[in-house]
């Protein structure tokens, strides 16, 4: 059965909606701080702790030979305690960012923007390759085993990997994140410590084959 009604109708009367579910359980401030933090720790992990890592067992054995603290060489001990704590650091800079979403994944497949989800995805697969380390660590067999040469190369390459992928994250972080004004003068302060460690390898790999060479020569017995 229709009803009708003879009140006027008010056509400039205001539309009530139902009022917005809240996007996350957090305050802004909060969820600022978070994702400070996370930028933060992230950064000091990737672009302190693990070159430092690197630089000590890749080409720093030879100026600590025979400096064994606890009887462990002190390049071995510099490279896992830098690890460790670089590990530290990400686990947490991690939980940062999953409180701050509310443990939600924003990679792809979620409503997050594209630059988000390329972020979280190549932050994600930086991550894990950075915390199977430790644990293929415990793999490495003896110095003089035959298959040491390819453990060697798939640590190195794991590392490298993770290293590059993260160094992209913070880019894109840099670049199209409205966390900064200046996003130009972002990029180039978080990626000076990678272009620095670049640099730092070329100069070491030159100073170590021209102190092979010295060597060579000298044992064949040129001036």
């Amino acid at each position: 059965e229709k009803r009708f009604t003879s009140s006027p109708l008010a056509l400039n009367a205001p539309v009530l909606y139902p009022p917005p579910s809240k996007q996350y359980s957090l305050d802004v401030t909060t969820r600022r701080r978070l994702v400070k933090a996370h930028a933060i720790l992230m950064v000091l992990a990737w672009f302190f702790f693990i070159p430092t890592a690197f630089l000590f067992a890749r080409f720093l054995k030879a100026a600590f030979r025979g400096v064994k603290p606890c009887g462990v060489a002190l390049w071995f001990q510099v490279h896992r305690v830098s690890n460790l704590i670089g590990i530290a650091m990400m686990v947490a800079s991690f939980v940062c960012i999953l409180v701050c979403k509310d443990w939600r994944w924003t990679g792809p497949g979620s409503s997050s923007k594209y630059w988000t989800q390329i972020h979280t995805l190549l932050g994600l697969i930086s991550l894990i390759l950075a915390w199977l380390q430790p644990f293929g660590s415990l793999l490495r067999c003896a110095p003089v085993h035959p298959l040491r040469r390819m453990f060697n190369w798939s640590h190195r390459l794991i590392g490298v990997v993770a290293f590059a992928l993260a160094t992209a994250a913070t880019a894109i972080t840099a670049l199209q994140f409205k966390i900064w004004q200046q996003h130009e003068l972002q990029l180039v302060l978080v990626l000076s410590p990678s272009v620095i460690l670049i640099t730092l390898v070329v100069l070491f790999i030159f100073l170590n084959s021209t102190v092979d060479r010295h060597d060579h020569d000298k044992g064949n017995g040129d001036p």
